[in-house]
């Protein structure tokens, strides 16, 4: 499931961070594009914390490609990510 390896690879580029959440996963050709967010700092309250969104290019044999992060943003933040 490309999703787990998205998580795997995740935790494995950016150890010392707390994995969130998947925001984005589509398919280009044979290849993946994945938008995650992980937790770049803790905040109190934590709705303060701060979040990091992180892009992952997946080869189709779902080896990393490239990552690298697009954005930041507080818990509470209605912020969204916009895409071309």
């Amino acid at each position: 499931d490309v999703s787990e390896e998205i998580k795997k690879d995740a935790k494995m580029l950016l150890p010392n961070k707390q994995f969130e959440s998947i925001v984005s996963l589509q398919k280009k050709g044979n290849d993946w594009e994945a938008i995650i967010e992980v937790l770049e700092r803790r905040a109190v309250p934590n709705s303060q914390d701060l979040l990091g969104w992180y892009e992952i290019k997946l080869s189709g044999g779902k080896d990393v490609e490239s990552y690298k992060q697009i954005g930041l943003r507080h818990r509470n933040d209605t912020k969204t990510l916009t895409q071309d």
